[in-house]
């Protein structure tokens, strides 16, 4: 059996640091190295994108920014967005998971037939 051993002093600083209002220059650099639209670029898939109009996790201007992203490419592979308006990020309302289905098959049908 494992033993996790922690400092609390270190995990209390720790969390005030990442707590602060304004990220540091190395915060906001590691941001951008992780963030899905720092590699819009090496995506050669078609994308389709299915989104709740009430999701607080990926709000829609983020998606429409990696969007925009993505087709500002020459050559961008193909995209398609559904927007869900009284969705959040679960997308699990009955008539949403019914069209999430059809649309789902769809998809797969033009691009692995």
């Amino acid at each position: 059996m494992a033993v996790l051993v922690f400092n609390a002093a270190v995990v209390v600083q720790e969390g005030l640091r990442r707590m602060q209002v304004k990220p540091t220059l190395e915060d906001l650099k590691r941001f951008r190295e992780v963030s899905p639209i720092a590699h819009a670029d090496k995506v050669t898939a078609p994308l389709f994108f299915m989104l709740g109009g009430k999701d607080q996790r990926v709000p829609q201007r983020d998606a429409k920014q990696y969007l925009a992203a993505f087709k500002a490419r020459q050559n961008a592979p193909e995209t398609h967005v559904i927007v869900f308006p009284e969705d959040t990020h679960a997308l699990d309302k009955p008539q949403t998971e019914f069209e999430q289905f059809l649309n789902a098959a769809w998809w797969f049908k033009r691009f692995l037939n």
